[in-house]
């Protein structure tokens, strides 16, 4: 296992390009008002993939679907029931392969083996998605403040919040602290 700054950083900018590419080309392909934008990974930190939703998208489903109010609530932070589910698939072919080339985390022979392999991907998204913030990307279609940001592990977990704090101004995410809590989107913690 390597977990040299070398190595992270390579994985860094593998994924922040990934990112920024599908993020600018969600954001310039529509007229929509995003709230909602992640990568999305799943409890062995697999390569991640790109989910958001917007305002128009959420109508439109809602319209489309006949939801009611509790159905509204139950998929407005639901990464896996968006239209938008693995958004610019195509830019994370070398993403795909920076996770394959990573040792199989199956593999590992300890819980902590287990652990770091898994905080090093969780921490290399984070990073990566920390960057393309402070390049203005999630401002592009919508004011910084009305879009939350996450790296989220699925099935949820306590630690989604615990990013989604880090990687926010605390008015983003007020509505989601609220809303995904009440359903039980911000898993147990």
């Amino acid at each position: 296992m390597n977990y040299s700054d070398d190595i992270f950083e390579k994985l860094v900018t593998t994924i922040e390009e990934a990112t920024s590419q599908a993020a600018i080309d969600l954001f310039n392909s529509t007229n929509e008002t995003f709230y909602f934008f992640v990568l999305s990974t799943t409890g062995e930190a697999l390569a991640p993939f790109v989910s958001a939703w917007s305002y128009e998208a959420l109508k439109k489903q809602s319209i489309a679907q006949n939801w009611d109010a509790y159905d509204i609530a139950d998929f407005k932070w639901s990464s896996i029931d968006s239209p938008y589910l693995e958004f610019g698939s195509q830019y994370f072919h070398q993403v795909n392969q920076a996770f394959l080339d990573r040792i199989d985390i199956h593999s590992l022979k300890t819980e902590v083996e287990y652990e770091k392999e898994f905080n090093f991907r969780i921490n290399a998204m984070e990073e990566a998605l920390h960057r393309c913030d402070m390049k203005g990307i999630f401002s592009l279609n919508q004011a910084r403040s009305e879009i939350m940001i996450n790296v989220e592990v699925l099935p949820p977990d306590y630690t989604n919040t615990i990013r989604a704090k880090k990687l926010n101004p605390i008015e983003s995410i007020q509505i989601w602290l609220k809303e995904a809590a009440e359903r039980g989107n911000q898993g147990n913690g």
